[in-house]
């Protein structure tokens, strides 16, 4: 039963179905190459696969691409390596040609692993910071959001506007009159009943006729 997840398998199957990977790095056979040495990131058959275990795992770290398991590393060292990109460095170095165990574990050889090593720590390191980055976002608005719901659970509710009570209205004073109707000085026994009296107002006293008064006049 296999170990592999199915990511894992996924990755491992896509990189096998290239075409270089689908022969052994060292002898170009066809035919079992399903192991792979983790940190020279190439495949190789079942049969220089017991040659590999020989070297150690300092120079050849042997796994099988379908009975082991494979963790997020390994498979960074396979998708960053390759048959085709590992021969071409080692034939530019003149290292290629060399019997099985002095080709890897020459001066070319080690430069392949160390070159390959940096580059898959340098990717994890990446996205391990872009990964804590985001998380740090992420962190950071879900805690501007549960303040931001604080602050609205504790904002108090408006007090409502006090109703305006209207202010009494003052009587205006009355006005005392001074200024009276002057009467004039009258007797004890004057009749104040007549003054008073608008029943039967007075009738104007008739003027005397010119005639009667010339009269009067010659008779004086």
């Amino acid at each position: 039963m296999s170990a592999l997840t199915p990511q894992a398998k996924a990755i491992l199957d896509r990189l096998m179905s290239e075409k270089a990977n689908q022969k052994c790095v060292d002898c170009n056979s066809k035919l079992s190459v399903d192991w792979a040495s983790v940190n020279l990131g190439v495949f190789f058959c079942i049969d220089c696969s017991g040659k590999h275990r020989g070297l150690g795992v300092h120079l050849s770290f042997v796994r099988s691409v379908t009975m082991d398991k494979w963790d997020d590393k390994q498979l960074a060292f396979m998708q960053n390596g390759g048959n085709k990109p590992c021969k071409d460095f080692l034939k530019e170095n003149d290292a290629y040609d060399l019997p099985l165990k002095e080709r890897w574990s020459s001066k070319a050889a080690e430069k392949w692993r160390k070159q390959l090593r940096e580059k898959v720590e340098s990717q994890i390191a990446g996205s391990k910071k872009k990964s804590k980055a985001k998380k740090k976002a992420e962190t950071s608005e879900s805690e501007t959001e549960s303040e931001t719901e604080s602050e609205s659970e504790e904002e108090p509710a408006p007090k409502p506007a006090p109703k305006k009570v209207a202010k009494p209205v003052k009587a205006k004073p009355t006005p005392v009159v001074e200024n009276l109707i002057d009467l004039g000085p009258m007797d004890s026994g004057g009749d104040l009943d007549s003054f008073f009296d608008t029943s039967a107002p007075a009738k104007p006293k008739a003027a005397e006729p010119a005639k009667e008064k010339k009269e009067k006049k010659e008779k004086k």
